[in-house]
């Protein structure tokens, strides 16, 4: 597969399943975004429990 740009989407979204399935496939309910200063993270039950994220800058 070829990927252009400053991101590689594909790997990034085969990533992102990858940790959804070993964290057991969770709902939505158990998931929550939050952007801040810091930048953007992705959390499974508690704002604390981040489990991706991307810094502000």
């Amino acid at each position: 597969m070829t990927q252009f740009g400053p991101r590689d989407l594909w790997t990034e979204l085969e990533d992102a399943h990858l940790t959804w399935v070993e964290s057991g496939s969770p709902g939505v309910e158990r998931l929550g975004v939050t952007v801040d200063a810091e930048g953007q993270h992705v959390w499974m039950d508690s704002p604390e429990n981040r489990i991706a994220g991307r810094t502000a800058g």
